[in-house]
């Protein structure tokens, strides 16, 4: 997290600074919330995740979250619940997060889907750098209402 310390006190922004050995940058507010998802932790005692997406904000709980491959591709399927009102977009605005977040994380050196154990059991190269392209993904995401 960003901890910005001002006269008042100190408070964490909701982006995330990401610093690695390969090199260092930032994830916005919704790619760090679905890095929290992604890794099962959150920052609530709830386990609450939450998201503005186009309709409004969505509310998450008990994410369970897998990674299948397909062929030479990866799915990252995530299966959660939801407390509110589920937009018709939800699912797809979610997809592409999730997939743009760890392609981001990747490019800075940050593993958060386990793709490099995943590729070092195939190819038997155990290293993650940035010059490793990163495999295509494809992300699933299945909300449910409760």
């Amino acid at each position: 997290p960003i901890v910005e310390l001002e006269e008042e006190g100190a408070h964490c922004r909701p982006e995330a600074l990401v610093v690695t050995p390969e090199q260092t940058g930032t994830l916005t507010e919704a790619q760090t919330e679905m890095v929290l998802l992604l890794q099962g932790r959150s920052r609530t005692t709830a386990g609450e995740h939450r998201f503005m997406l186009g309709a409004g904000t969505l509310r998450l709980h008990r994410a369970f979250c897998g990674v299948e491959r397909e062929g030479e591709s990866f799915l990252l399927r995530v299966n959660t619940l939801s407390r509110n009102v589920l937009p018709a977009d939800a699912e797809a605005e979610l997809e592409a997060l999730c997939a743009d977040t760890v392609r981001r994380c990747w490019t800075l050196g940050l593993d958060v889907s386990g793709l490099g154990a995943y590729q070092a059991l195939r190819d038997g190269d155990l290293g993650l750098t940035t010059k490793n392209v990163c495999p295509e993904i494809r992300a699933d995401v299945k909300l449910i209402k409760f």
